[in-house]
C-alpha cells in the first residue's frame, strides 16, 4: 500500500515555527506551499500542479474555491533556491517573500469570490449535460 511504501521522518526545530515565519511578516501557509513547492521540485525536478482550497463561507451556501499554488512568482522563488551558486541571499529572501504575497492575494481574491475554478468546472459539467463540444473548457489547465 501506498501508506506501507513512505517513509517519514520528524524532525524537531524549536528554533524555527510559526512564530518566526510570522515574526519576520510572512504568511505560514505561503511559507509552506512555497517550501512544498522547493522540496518537489529538488527531488523531481519539475514544478507539481498544486491546488489550495479556499473557503468562501461569507456568502450564503457559500462552499469552497481552488487556488492554483504554482504561480509565476514561486517558480522564480524556486528555481533561485535551486542555483545555490547564482543569487544573493537577498535575493532569494525577496523572491520568497514576493512569492508568498503573490500566494495570500490570490487566496484572499477566491475567498472574497474572485475564483474562476469551481465556475470554470459548473460550465464544463453544464456542457457536457447538454452535449455540447466546447474546446476552451475542455482544454487541459
Amino acid at each position: 500500500t501506498t501508506a506501507e511504501s513512505t517513509d517519514l521522518a520528524c524532525v524537531h526545530m524549536p528554533y524555527f515555527g510559526k512564530g518566526f515565519i510570522k515574526q519576520v511578516q510572512i504568511s505560514p501557509d505561503a511559507f509552506v506551499q512555497m517550501a512544498l513547492q522547493l522540496a518537489y521540485y529538488r527531488l523531481f525536478g519539475s514544478l507539481p500542479q498544486i491546488a489550495e482550497s479556499a473557503h468562501t463561507r461569507q456568502f450564503r451556501h457559500g462552499r469552497t474555491e481552488t487556488v492554483r499554488v504554482t504561480t509565476s512568482d514561486s517558480v522564480a522563488f524556486v528555481k533561485a533556491m535551486t542555483h545555490l551558486d547564482q543569487s544573493s541571499a537577498e535575493t532569494k529572501l525577496h523572491l520568497l517573500r514576493r512569492a508568498c504575497v503573490t500566494h495570500v492575494e490570490l487566496l484572499k481574491e477566491a475567498m472574497n469570490g474572485g475564483g474562476v475554478e469551481r465556475h470554470l468546472l459548473g460550465l464544463r459539467r453544464m456542457a457536457q449535460e447538454l452535449s455540447l463540444q466546447t474546446e476552451a473548457l475542455d482544454a487541459p489547465a
